[in-house]
């Protein structure tokens, strides 16, 4: 992206289009915030664009780029209310015509849905409010996010775990939990691999949506291989852990069937999301995944990692076992998703 905006410096057409691209969200999102209007929050945003690209090269560091377009953005907007006084719009006139092939009842049932959700949002605070469009609903990282809106990752996710947490308290409509859900959780077909049965069975006590996999194995003791599972391989692991750990064989070796067929099985989930910790009992375990999903074909599925080394309100993080039931499900959909 860094090399977008050096490109654009240049005078590239093909970088300022990379760059409209991507940043069209984000003014969107900040633009809207200030005006309340659709239609204005669009002008301000295509002015914003001209603007950065006329001032482009008194950018001296390209990573600067996020927070320094962000100003811009919010200048175009107090310009607009310093000029005139304008009608209010919902924001979910700017949603995309829905194709032809739906009927004229699932387009008014998505129309009432969207209003639903965007009026459930507006009501939250202004730094809660776009950070949740930016990250739910125009799917941005929170590292763009972060650098956008000139907040450290730690805050921006207080401030998401914050809102998902009283959006679900204060959808207006019941049966508009379960659409809420879908879109912060990733809907049912997903499958949650985690290292614990303690991680594990909270997950499943907590509205986490899909299944959930118990990884057992603990690869920072005796010998491994780079194909950890050839039969010779794993019947001198089975071995080594009998002699010394005391875990027979027979269940090793089950276990390890087991969760090996689970794992060949990934293709049938839209989601797989790796829950592991920072120390090396579960960074070992999540090397042997990542490795294994290397050399596979995702297809359709989409491989994702949450990963943390601390949570908002404990001091002392020790891992995801040290979380609630509640806790870990505001964990949900902050994962990351591998972009290979």
């Amino acid at each position: 992206m860094f090399q977008w905006i050096e490109d654009a410096k240049r005078g590239s057409a093909e970088a300022h289009e990379k760059l409209v691209k991507h940043y069209t969200g984000m003014a969107l999102a900040v633009a809207y915030d200030k005006l309340q209007d659709p239609y204005l929050a669009e002008d301000a945003m295509q002015e914003a664009f001209t603007d950065a690209f006329d001032n482009l090269h008194k950018l001296q560091d390209p990573r600067r780029f996020p927070g320094w377009f962000k100003v811009i953005v919010e200048r175009q907007c107090y310009r607009y209310l310093r000029r005139k006084q304008f009608r209010t719009l919902p924001l979910h006139e700017l949603e995309q015509p829905i194709v032809n092939q739906q009927s004229l009842e699932s387009i008014v049932e998505r129309r009432e849905m969207i209003g639903q959700l965007h009026g459930t949002i507006e009501e939250l605070p202004s730094n809660m409010r776009i950070a949740v469009e930016l990250y739910y609903f125009q799917g941005y990282s929170l590292q763009e996010i972060s650098e956008y809106l000139d907040v450290s990752l730690s805050a921006l996710k207080k401030r998401l775990f914050d809102a998902r947490r009283k959006l679900k308290n204060t959808l207006h409509v019941a049966d508009f939990v379960s659409v809420f859900s879908d879109l912060y959780e990733g809907g049912k077909r997903m499958l949650h691999i985690v290292n614990g049965d303690s991680v594990g069975d909270k997950l499943k006590q907590g509205k986490v949506q899909g299944d959930i996999l118990v990884w057992r194995e603990l690869y920072s003791f005796g010998p491994v291989f780079p194909q950890m599972d050839e039969p010779d391989n794993r019947k001198a692991r089975a071995q080594y852990l009998e002699q010394t750990l005391g875990i027979p064989q027979k269940e090793y070796l089950d276990t390890c069937e087991l969760q090996e067929r689970k794992l060949q099985d990934f293709g049938k989930y839209d989601e797989v999301v790796l829950w592991f910790e920072h120390d090396l009992f579960d960074q070992t375990m999540l090397s042997y995944l990542l490795n294994w999903f290397k050399d596979r074909p995702l297809g359709n599925t989409k491989l994702s990692l949450l990963c943390i080394g601390a949570y908002p309100g404990i001091e002392l993080f020790r891992g995801l076992g040290q979380l609630s039931s509640a806790q870990l499900e505001t964990l949900a959909g902050t994962w990351h998703t591998n972009r290979r």
